[in-house]
């Protein structure tokens, strides 16, 4: 599990958007979108519903709420 995916993660749900999700963290969209694609890839999930609006999906929900956490832990290995 790449840690700057789930950063990018955390960041696109407190930023309500992918483009501005790059801009704070200084990335192309493109990069944010692949951090997205392969976490939900390597976790077998999908974690965003793509539309108008981004949208959670339960497991999303779930990476949401353990997410500092878990970048914490991952920090400390």
């Amino acid at each position: 599990m790449d840690v700057k995916a789930i950063k990018s993660f955390l960041t696109i749900i407190k930023c309500r958007s992918f483009q501005r999700a790059a801009e704070k963290l200084n990335y192309a969209q493109s990069t944010i979108t692949t951090h997205i694609k392969n976490l939900e890839v390597d976790l077998g999930i999908t974690l965003i519903e793509r539309g108008r609006e981004l949208k959670l999906t339960e497991a999303g929900m779930l990476l949401h709420e353990k997410g500092d956490f878990l970048l914490k832990e991952l920090d400390s290995l």
